[in-house]
């Protein structure tokens, strides 16, 4: 049974080298100097919640949420190569979005590359719409509460 919950400090150092091998793995080479966030991952630098799907015992994916006021960015998700097409991004993507309207925000945005279809699609499938897209980075949003 996979479990979407709250990072556990000592699943940070796990949970940055599955972002990390995605990343590695999409863009066949990697710049730590563009992630080094990852070394935080469980202190105030994802003023929100950081969360890993986890399944016996090992991480399988993540994803962050960043609050600010209203607004809530989603960022960092990941799925390891082994377990994509299996719903544990969707199911992450839902904890956060609940997250998101639980701490009483009304949209949440995410960016990811403009070339990178597969993200595209699934975002879209889950609900969020394209609202720019700047050069290399596409802007996704979703209202998460009514007026």
């Amino acid at each position: 049974m996979i479990l979407v919950r709250p990072i556990l400090p000592e699943e940070a150092s796990e949970a940055k080298l599955l972002i990390l091998a995605g990343l590695e793995e999409r863009w066949g080479e990697l710049n730590e100097e563009l992630n080094q966030d990852l070394d935080h991952l469980v202190s105030a630098r994802f003023e929100g919640a950081f969360l890993v799907a986890v399944e016996d015992g090992s991480i399988l994916g993540t994803g962050a949420l960043s609050v600010s006021g209203r607004d809530a960015e989603i960022a960092r998700m990941s799925v390891s190569a082994g377990s994509r097409r299996r719903g544990i991004g969707s199911a992450i993507l839902d904890a956060l979005v609940g997250e998101a309207r639980a701490r009483g925000c009304k949209r949440c945005t995410l960016e990811t590359t403009a070339s990178w279809s597969d993200a595209r699609a699934f975002y879209v499938a889950n609900g969020f719409r394209l609202v720019a897209e700047d050069g290399n980075e596409a802007t996704f949003a979703l209202d998460v509460q009514h007026p």
